[in-house]
Formats: structure tokens, C-alpha cells, sequence
């Protein structure tokens, strides 16, 4: 209820009711000569007939005033107040989803890296963030609106305020399959196990599987997401997760020339089992197949993209500048002459 009208409503009803109070002689009067007046058209004998109309209808009208300022035009403010800020709402929340990039697994556009990192908001997106994130969660109903709030909670780097919403998000519209790699990115930037992060991938993945009705370009990025993470997963289920999952990709392409991404990772991968049988008594031929594998997949990444060639060399070599540690998945194959020749190295 609109608070202002309401006080306005009082301040009336108290100045009628102290200057009736106040006045209540003279009320007397003025109702005389009104029924006189009136009388004068109804007949003398009826001056107490005209008397009772002015006071009945005084009084009716001043309820009806009353009740009709409390009770609709109060509401019809309300409502208004509840309108705009419903449309302001949508407007800056459209803003946003227009201007802030989703979180993905994936590298941006002009990457060399197939690791995530959180968006990078552009000016006009930081303005259109500072919009949303005053909103609270609580004031969202559909999916659609809560990722939108969700993303913008990450490009702010607010990372437990965008798990909350993208949990909330998926429990509406648990078979949109976008908002699932939405929130596993979501969790990977919050830290979070990447047991966590693989429930989500493995939840889209289940909606892609076995149907031909998937967008292409959302299947890539389900099994991209997919085959990414699970190098994160400990040895040898990861690494034999991430081939698994790269190579039934590859399998569904039909000869297509395969996603750079994902071949950078099934290199990884490979590179992770190579180092694993050393580690555990491999055979010479298991070695074998798990070093041909890792280099058939870097070159197959270099045809999709010389780009991510400097990825791979990041991948191998220990003293390349500024590297994360944890990009250790080809080290294995640092002074190996083929991967040397392949990247350029002498």
C-alpha cells in the first residue's frame, strides 16, 4: 500500500475531524440554511426532510471518500509502484544478459587456452552489472531471470551469491542444458570439489546423449566442458575419463575435422596416462600407444588452429614464463623430438 497516500488519508480525516469539532456550531447553522435552501424546492413542511439529506449525504460522501482513497486508489498505486519496478527490473536485467558473457569451461574468442577464466566485463557490462547486482534473489521467479543475475553475480566475481542462484535456476529448469555448464563453471570459479563441477557436466551430458534434435555447437561445448575437467579428476579415472569422452566426440563427427579445444585436452590426457605408466610398470607397447596418441591429437589441434600450438608448448615446457604450475599434462614429453619438431622447438 502506498505509505504517502495513506499519511495524506490521515492528515484529512484529522483536520475534518478537528474542525468539525471545533466549528460544530456553526455546522449547525450552515445545516439550517442548506435545508431552508433546499426546502424552498420541496416544500416548507419538508425542512427536516432537507435537513436529514444534507447531514445523510454529508456523511455517506466523506465514507465513500475515505474508503474509496483506502482501499482502490491506494491499491492503483501499489500496483503502479509494483509495475515500474517490475519493468525497471526486466529492463536492467535484459541489459545485463545482453552485455556479460556467460561463464563457461570454454576460452574466450581470442584465447590460447583452453582453461576457463571468469568473464571479463566489458565498460557497458560493469554499468549494467551495478544494476542487477542490488537486486535481491528473492525478488526473481523465472529461471531466465535468476541465471541472468547468477552470471552477473560472476562477472562481479561474487562466486558463492552465483552458485546460490544457478542452484536455484536448475532446480526450475533442470533440463536446460546451457545453465548446467553455466553452473559448473559457476562452481569451478567458487573452488569448488571438481566432483561437484562433474555432476553438472555429466547431468547436460546425460540430455545430449542418444539425441539429434542437440544444437551442434551446444553438444561441442558439452563435451569439451567434459573432457576439460576431468583432467582435474585424480589418475587414471581422469585421464581415462577425459579419453573416453574426447574420443566418443570424435567418433559422432564422421570424419569433421575435430574442435581444438578438445583435441588439446585428449593430448593432455594421453600425456597424463604416458606419465602414469612410467609411474606404474607400463608396457613398452602401452607407452607406445599413449605417446603416438598425444602427439596424433596436438597435431590434429594445430590443423584446427595454429593458436593452439603456444598452448601446447605451455603444456611442455617446465620454464615457460608465467605458467601454472598444474599445466604440466605433456612435461612428460619435454625433450621428446617429435613433440619438439611439432611446436617449433629446437
Amino acid at each position: 500500500m502506498n505509505t504517502n497516500l495513506e499519511q495524506i488519508s490521515d492528515w484529512l480525516t484529522k483536520i475534518l475531524v478537528g474542525v468539525g469539532l471545533i466549528q460544530i456550531k456553526e455546522i449547525k447553522n450552515a445545516v439550517s440554511g442548506a435545508a431552508v435552501y433546499i426546502a424552498q424546492g420541496i416544500g416548507e413542511q419538508h425542512r427536516t426532510f432537507a435537513a436529514a439529506l444534507v447531514v445523510y449525504f454529508s456523511v455517506i460522501g466523506f465514507l465513500n471518500g475515505y474508503l474509496l482513497t483506502r482501499l482502490w486508489l491506494a491499491g492503483a498505486f501499489s500496483r503502479a509502484d509494483r509495475e515500474s519496478t517490475r519493468t525497471t527490473r526486466e529492463a536492467a536485467l535484459h541489459r545485463a544478459d545482453q552485455q556479460i558473457p556467460s561463464p563457461s569451461l570454454l576460452p574466450g574468442p581470442d584465447s590460447d587456452s583452453p582453461a576457463p577464466s571468469p568473464p571479463s566485463p566489458s565498460p557497458q557490462a560493469s554499468l549494467a552489472a551495478r544494476e542487477v547486482v542490488t537486486l535481491r534473489l528473492s525478488q526473481l521467479t523465472t529461471p531466465g531471470e535468476i541465471a541472468v543475475w547468477a552470471k552477473t553475480q560472476v562477472s562481479e566475481r561474487n562466486y558463492e551469491e552465483a552458485v546460490n542462484g544457478y542452484s536455484k535456476a536448475v532446480s526450475q529448469a533442470p533440463n536446460d542444458i546451457n545453465l548446467r555448464l553455466e553452473y559448473a563453471a559457476a562452481l569451478h570459479y567458487a573452488g569448488r570439489p571438481p566432483q561437484k563441477v562433474r555432476e553438472q557436466l555429466l547431468e547436460a551430458y546425460a540430455r545430449i546423449r542418444n539425441r539429434s534434435d542437440v544444437d551442434e555447437n551446444l553438444r561441442m561445448k558439452v563435451y569439451r566442458s567434459l573432457t576439460f575437467q576431468s583432467l582435474f579428476m585424480n589418475a587414471p579415472e581422469g585421464f581415462s575419463d577425459a579419453i573416453k569422452y574426447g574420443e566418443e566426440y570424435i567418433g559422432e563427427l564422421g570424419g569433421r575435422s575435430i574442435e581444438g579445444a578438445i583435441a588439446v585436452n585428449l593430448a593432455a590426457a594421453y600425456g597424463q596416462k604416458h606419465k602414469w605408466l612410467q609411474e606404474h610398470s607400463g608396457s613398452a607397447a602401452e607407452l607406445k600407444q599413449a605417446h603416438e596418441a598425444a602427439l596424433k591429437y596436438a597435431k590434429a589441434a594445430i590443423s584446427a588452429g595454429d593458436r593452439w600450438r603456444e598452448r601446447l608448448r605451455q603444456l611442455l615446457q617446465k620454464s615457460y614464463p608465467g605458467k601454472d604450475p598444474e599445466d604440466n599434462d605433456l612435461e612428460v614429453f619435454e625433450q621428446d623430438p617429435d613433440f619438439r619438431a611439432l611446436l617449433g622447438l629446437s
